[in-house]
């Protein structure tokens, strides 16, 4: 074992949890334990990478196990909106993928749709535009988006130095669209937390057309939103 790696994830992760527990005492505000994790993760990502022993995007499983993260429900009264893209740098087809699900883990939406982008981010970006409008036509109006996509996340935070400036017209579109909704939130996960909506961008790369369901998704979606944890959708 790696105790010299595994001293500095743990030293991070109590940081947070302190970072967490200040702003609650001073501030007065909530403690959202998965917010904090998220957190802790990019700060461990971002520390291994500027000492040359980054983790590789799709790798997250070599942390240790007590860090493995899947997908969680959102607080009561919100839902959240998993987005993601598939990008062919050939062809520039590409897939966009959006899951919405509610506090108990049920799906309320989801869409798998054909795309053409000049980038991963700008596939990535169109992914969550289209999101966001399917979450607003539902009537969604609390709603948590996550991405795993680091560089997206900095777009909508307003860091355009890692090429944001070439999907600045989406990401004036969203920031648009986001003033539409009683609280808007992004979070960046990582890839073993997204894959309901990594795999439905999968399907939407080789679809003809828009694929989009309520309480039926396609089979390949089911079986990941099973092992999830969380109860699949009605008659599965």
């Amino acid at each position: 074992m790696d105790f010299e790696r595994l001293g500095t994830i743990i030293s991070f992760l109590l940081w947070g949890i302190w970072k967490a527990r200040c702003k609650a005492v001073i501030e007065g505000s909530l403690i959202h334990h998965e917010r904090v994790l998220t957190h802790a993760l990019e700060a461990i990502n971002e520390f291994l990478c500027s000492t040359g022993s980054e983790v590789p995007h799709g790798q997250e499983r070599s942390l240790p196990s007590t860090l493995q993260t899947t997908w969680t429900p959102p607080r009561l009264g919100y839902v959240k909106l998993n987005i993601d893209a598939a990008w062919n740098k050939a062809s520039n087809n590409a897939g966009a993928g959006v899951v919405i699900r509610n506090e108990v883990g049920m799906v309320c939406k989801g869409l798998a749709t054909r795309l053409s982008g000049s980038s991963a981010l700008h596939v990535e970006a169109e992914a969550a535009l289209r999101g966001l409008k399917l979450a607003r036509r539902d009537g969604h109006d609390k709603v948590i988006v996550e991405t795993d996509s680091k560089i997206l996340k900095q777009c909508i935070d307003g860091d355009t130095r890692n090429r944001g400036w070439t999907i600045l017209p989406l990401i004036l579109e969203i920031r648009q669209l986001a003033v539409n909704f009683g609280s808007l939130e992004w979070n960046w996960i990582p890839r073993t937390a997204n894959r309901a909506a990594h795999e439905a961008a999968r399907i939407g790369s080789g679809a003809v057309a828009q694929v989009s369901w309520v309480d039926r998704p396609p089979p390949s979606l089911v079986s990941i939103l099973v092992a999830d944890g969380l109860p699949g959708p009605p008659g599965v």
